[in-house]
């Protein structure tokens, strides 16, 4: 797993890296109380900067509904922003076919926080119904000094 290698430890950084992953329907739909961990914190010093995050989701047969503006942000529900922009709650709740949607990383200035995870969640409130799977790439980098 990239977070794991140690070329970094000595200051320096790793990346880009590519992690895939998939938002299961059953995290999807505690999002907003229980955000879900798409990077772990890199260790002490380090800070993790999101490149881009490109997501697809196949629907499967329920819709997810609400206000479902997914967020990725450091640490939790409350952490900075990692992202450019948000993915709009038209994509999480489509209803027909397979979705695709790139966000960029941060492209003003902005605080990374070190050693801390990368999340997804939702601002509003956990989504209702829905059964599909989010998947995920992220490309990023970890840097150290």
């Amino acid at each position: 797993m990239p977070l794991t290698n140690p070329a970094y430890a000595y200051g320096g950084s790793v990346g880009p890296v590519s992690e895939r992953g998939s938002i299961p329907s059953a995290s999807i739909l505690t999002l907003f109380t229980t955000p879900f961990q798409l990077l772990p914190a890199p260790g002490a010093g380090a800070i993790i900067l999101v490149d881009e995050i490109i997501f697809r989701l196949v629907f499967n047969s329920i819709a997810y509904a609400g206000a479902n503006a997914l967020e990725m942000r450091y640490t939790n529900a409350s952490g900075v922003k990692v992202t450019a922009s948000d993915l709009a709650n038209t994509f999480l709740n489509s209803a027909s076919g397979t979705n695709y949607q790139t966000i960029d990383g941060v492209t003003t200035a902005f605080a990374p926080v070190a050693n801390a995870a990368v999340v997804a969640c939702v601002p509003t409130a956990n989504p209702t119904a829905g059964n599909s799977v989010l998947d995920y790439l992220i490309r990023y980098h970890v840097v150290a000094f």
